[in-house]
């Protein structure tokens, strides 16, 4: 599926960074117990991963493409200090 507007490229780049970041710490978990260093590269791979999507930004010449990745890696980076904050607190009620 290729997106004919920023609003589809929007919501489908959202998904796959959310999905991939999801199967990645799954799949890390399964693996060994997760520290906040595992998280962190997991959450930097995922930002990397999203920000080289910005080399193929001119293949949509329909739109701007460069802002719509922006905005999906600024909604991850937010998204990341939320869950930070909420795992932080949860161990703060735990000690």
């Amino acid at each position: 599926m290729r997106p004919k507007t920023p609003e589809e490229m929007y919501s489908f780049l959202t998904h796959a960074f959310w999905t991939r970041v999801y199967g990645d710490i799954t799949a890390a978990s399964r693996r060994k117990r997760l520290t906040e260093h595992d998280i962190a590269q997991i959450e930097r791979q995922a930002i990397d991963l999203m920000a080289g999507a910005l080399e193929s930004a001119h293949e949509f010449p329909e739109f701007d493409a460069r802002a719509v990745i922006d905005a999906t890696l600024r909604e991850g980076r937010e998204g990341f200090n939320v869950i930070r904050e909420a795992r932080t607190q949860q161990i703060a009620k735990e000690h």
